[in-house]
């Protein structure tokens, strides 16, 4: 499951997460309320400006994909996390094949587990490889 597509009037949870990162990023003052409203809109279309993509103040596919890029930071991630790191790396695992059980920002129990799958499987040794 992508992103879903945000606009003004929008009040996905994914509004919230949208506001945090738009704030880390420098782009938004406003409450983190999870009410897509003017003060979102006008933080978004700044963004977009900034990053030379289509301003129309609507969140989709491009303007997700440039805050995945923009907001570098890396923190502890376990249940009960949620923002956009959380989206940033159900995303990336929903990529290669694992089943985090949509992207939504919120690290549950779907998502702890395809990590603990992810490890697992990295934690295998190498076999049949010489140097």
């Amino acid at each position: 499951m992508a992103e879903p597509v945000l606009k003004k009037g929008s009040t996905d949870p994914a509004v919230r997460d949208l506001q945090e990162a738009l704030k880390t990023l420098g782009h938004f003052s406003g409450p983190i309320d999870g009410v897509f409203a003017a003060s979102t809109e006008a933080a978004v279309k700044a963004f977009q400006q900034a990053k030379g993509i289509t301003v129309d103040g609507i969140v989709g596919k491009v303007t997700w994909i440039n805050i995945d890029e923009a907001d570098q930071s890396e923190p502890v991630l376990k249940i009960g996390s949620k923002g956009l790191p959380v989206r940033r790396a159900q995303k990336r695992m929903s990529l290669v094949g694992y089943d985090v059980g949509g992207v939504d920002g919120r690290y549950g129990p779907k998502t702890e587990a395809a990590v603990k799958k992810l490890q697992q499987q990295s934690a295998l040794p190498l076999t049949g490889w010489s140097v």
